[in-house]
């Protein structure tokens, strides 16, 4: 959040939306568990462009510049609860099918409390305001210029918007 107050400071978006969403994940976060196996090391950035599958039809997972501690919803969010599926609202059928399979197959193996995983959809906004600080803000400017960072923040905070309509959380 200090990367994007800074920002408000050049360019004008909606702060106090940004402010008060991160608060209400904040509170809420306060609350998990971090015992494992909910918690313990996450990849922190795993969706389609970061898994490949070898000749063997075995996940190969990369790009690891965002790993560190944190709880597995975060990780199964990025791939089985994706932002984009949730702001188009003939996608919500689809996103909540996508999300059932994988919590399906996924706790076969490592079953997950209800309480976690509710928790999954904490991670949506808390991943866009991860974006909107460190990838746009901090990150663009140096390869892609000013212009890529005002566009990728006034678009995510609609979609953002549009998100917590479509999918209330506080």
């Amino acid at each position: 959040m200090d990367a994007i107050r800074q920002f408000s400071t050049i360019h004008d978006f909606d702060l106090h939306f940004l402010e008060e969403v991160a608060k209400n994940v904040s509170d809420k976060l306060e609350y998990l568990t971090v015992e494992r196996p909910q918690y313990g090391i996450c990849h922190g950035d795993i969706y389609s462009g970061n898994i490949r599958v070898d000749a063997n039809s075995n996940p190969i997972l990369f790009d690891f510049d965002f790993c560190g501690n944190g709880w597995r919803a975060y990780d199964i969010s990025m791939y089985a609860f994706p932002f984009g599926m949730g702001c188009d609202e003939t996608k919500l059928k689809k996103r909540e099918e996508r999300k059932y399979q994988f919590l399906n197959g996924y706790n076969k193996v490592r079953a997950m409390s209800q309480s976690e995983v509710d928790s999954i959809t904490l991670f949506i906004p808390f991943r866009r305001i991860f974006n909107i600080g460190t990838l746009y803000i901090s990150y663009l400017p140096n390869t892609w210029g000013d212009s890529a960072v005002i566009r990728n923040v006034d678009e995510d905070i609609k979609l953002l918007q549009k998100w917590l309509e479509l999918n209330p959380i506080f």
